[in-house]
């Protein structure tokens, strides 16, 4: 024998759940005004703040050399232009072109990994034939989502040899470096966390 149990909701029940639902619907209505308001500002923030950097900017010429005048500020350069403000020797030493090397690699990883991932895969694909690799293009679509996973990266860097980890010598009338290759590879060890 089947038991069929009805239960009814009163009137006073189901008003006091719709003004629970009104009360509710009030209080996210209420709430969202500040979140729109901090949004808002933020956003005019930003806007303030690329405009500033947007007239602060300064572009280089094509044949415009590496200036004093520069230093500190805002500089929109051509891919030529941060191949060659990477790799140019005569203006310093190694320690500052490897300072500059990285600045370039930086700000092009940070480019890249603000771009969609469809803006990200059009750029690979379209940039393969100036690279020389052995990966595979399945294997490079493999890394393009790990550029977007990565975009809060920080770079960190070691200089070989280490301080400490090397001698120099007259060899042949020039003075060489000679590396400790057992100190740099325990250097390089602890640097990669694998003491």
């Amino acid at each position: 024998m089947a038991v069929t149990e009805t239960t009814t909701e009163g009137w006073g029940s189901r008003l006091g759940s719709s003004i629970k639902g009104v009360l509710v619907g009030l209080a996210l209505f209420a709430a969202g005004f500040p979140l729109l308001f901090w949004n808002e500002g933020n956003a005019v923030k930003t806007a303030k703040a690329i405009d500033e950097g947007e007239g602060a900017c300064v572009s280089l010429e094509s044949n415009a050399k590496v200036d004093a005048e520069m230093e500190g500020k805002l500089v929109h350069l051509t891919g030529k232009q941060a191949l060659c403000f990477s790799r140019i020797r005569k203006i310093d030493g190694d320690v500052q072109r490897t300072a500059r090397q990285r600045k370039v690699l930086e700000a092009a990883f940070r480019k890249a990994a603000s771009l969609s991932l469809a803006d990200l895969t059009a750029l690979c694909l379209g940039n393969l034939d100036a690279v020389r690799t052995d990966l595979t293009i399945p294997q490079i679509m493999e890394l393009i989502p790990l550029a977007k996973r990565c975009r809060n990266a920080t770079f960190e860097s070691i200089r070989i040899p280490v301080e400490g980890a090397y001698s120099s010598r007259l060899i042949d009338g020039m003075y060489v470096v000679v590396p400790n290759l057992r100190k740099n590879r325990q250097k390089l060890a602890e640097f990669f966390g694998a003491e």
